[in-house]
């Protein structure tokens, strides 16, 4: 074989070599800036310990003293005077209405003097409401009797004192986030990200006063810069007024990618669809412009 032979061949094998090179830096280049979105999630996620911060409000750190009451009074329940029904014991006529699972019995004098001549029957409840706030949070508890009267009523100071006792006692070990979030599969939350149990409100139920209620917690501990990325930041506080940059917005299209698993599934069915048509593309203009096919058509067509 001839030097000019020689050299021909091995300018051509060169030319190969880096039109092949040149080929792997576009498939790995058209790889970096598709997947970057997906990587920068994984990035995200696994500083998700060292970024978020805990938004909780404890309700053990409450103090005694800081819960407020609010209101005591009563609370108005209606009732159909076709709703009281007639009973009789040891000879004795009686009246009586179930509330709550419970009979409340009316003698025939408060019959006749508030419920035989009325359609419906305005009857009362005692109904207290407490309160507390911190830098940290807040409660606010409902606390209302079992029994019900035929005039307005309230709590004694000594009722009071036990409900407020209960109230502060039951919170000890509750842990408030201001509402539930959803996870990939769209499952309730019913923990953070430490999985510790959270709760947004809990029932309350006193013996001693005979009453029940509701107990609702709320957070008031703003969001840190990165709480935004993660899937629980709808369960605390958000900032709405905060303004985002490109690097923000990249941050967040990021993460609400690599935590929605349906988003995650559309994403990765364009990527593949996307990159088989650049590799066909690819193939074409080597073979048409370069006359060096990379083999790609051929692959996937022929086989």
């Amino acid at each position: 074989m001839s030097k000019d032979k020689k050299e021909k061949k091995r300018k051509k094998r060169m030319k190969k070599v880096i039109a092949y090179i040149i080929a792997a830096i576009l498939i790995i280049a058209f790889n970096v800036l598709y997947l970057s979105r997906y990587f920068l999630g994984v990035y995200i996620n696994y500083k998700r310990n060292d970024w978020e911060t805990d938004r909780n409000f404890y309700a053990k750190n409450i103090k005694l003293d800081g819960i407020k009451l609010d209101k005591n009074g009563s609370k108005q329940i209606v009732y159909s005077s076709k709703k009281f029904r007639k009973g009789k014991a040891n000879g004795n006529v009686f009246y009586y209405v179930t509330h709550n699972g419970n009979k409340i019995y009316a003698s025939i004098k408060d019959y006749k003097k508030y419920v035989a001549n009325c359609d419906e029957v305005t009857m009362y409840a005692k109904d207290c409401q407490y309160s507390y706030q911190s830098d940290k949070g807040k409660i606010n508890a409902t606390m209302t009797g079992n029994q019900i009267h035929f005039y307005p009523v309230s709590f004694s100071k000594e009722e009071l004192k036990k409900m407020k006792i209960d109230i502060w006692e039951k919170c000890k070990n509750k842990i408030f986030v201001n509402e539930y979030g959803t996870d990939s599969h769209n499952h309730v939350i019913y923990h953070d990200w430490k999985k510790q149990k959270v709760c947004t409100d809990f029932s309350i139920k006193n013996n001693e006063t005979n009453t029940y209620g509701n107990v609702k917690g709320e957070s008031l501990i703003m969001p840190g810069k990165y709480d935004r990325l993660y899937p629980d930041a709808d369960m605390y506080l958000t900032n709405k007024t905060e303004k985002y940059n490109w690097k923000d917005k990249m941050m967040n299209k990021a993460a609400d990618l690599y935590y929605d698993s349906e988003k995650k599934y559309a994403y990765f069915v364009i990527y593949i669809m996307s990159f088989i048509l650049f590799l066909v593309i690819l193939d074409l203009i080597y073979t048409l412009f370069l006359g060096i096919p990379i083999g790609i058509i051929s692959f996937l067509f022929i086989g």
